[in-house]
């Protein structure tokens, strides 16, 4: 030890037994080589927690350029609209989409994003309402109102369609 020690060193060095010195040296040594290498599956949810960072990142983005662009009062209309929506009140939704019009006249990334905030929407009822958060009508059931919203927005503008907000 060529180090200068403090005093209050001095007086710790000489009051430790050795088992504890060498104890003290063994986790100086594990400390100097840094941490253990990671295993095939915390590499594995390293990544995949990076991935979802990324993600969450470029949704953010994605709405912060749609909510600030060329359908700014649409999205407004919509963001409205979602916040006021209920279990009981579906048709609600299902009206707004159907009058519109800068929806089915905008691009289809524009759509599909819209779609997602809609579903995103309508899970978070149906979980807070107790119900199962996915419940798509089987063949001969009527459709649920996803389903519905989902036909309305994916379907072709008109060929002209007006892409600006009412």
């Amino acid at each position: 030890m060529g180090e200068q020690l403090s005093f209050f060193e001095q007086a710790a060095d000489r009051q430790m037994t050795a088992p504890a010195k060498a104890k003290q040296r063994a986790i100086d040594k594990r400390h100097d080589r840094g941490p253990p290498p990671l295993s095939a599956q915390d590499k594995k949810l390293r990544d995949q927690a990076k991935q979802a960072r990324r993600y969450r990142t470029e949704r953010r983005r994605q709405l912060k350029e749609q909510y600030n662009g060329k359908h700014r009062q649409g999205w407004h209309e919509l963001r409205k609209a979602l916040r006021q929506m209920s279990i009981d009140t579906p048709e609600r939704l299902i009206d707004h989409i159907a009058k519109a019009r800068w929806i089915h006249g905008a691009n289809l990334d524009t759509r599909y994003l819209a779609l997602s905030i809609i579903g995103s929407k309508i899970v978070r009822l149906r979980e807070c309402n107790g119900l199962e958060p996915f419940d798509d009508a089987l063949p001969g059931e009527p459709d649920t109102v996803f389903q519905i919203v989902r036909s309305m927005i994916l379907k072709r503008p008109a060929p002209g369609a007006d892409s600006t907000p009412p």
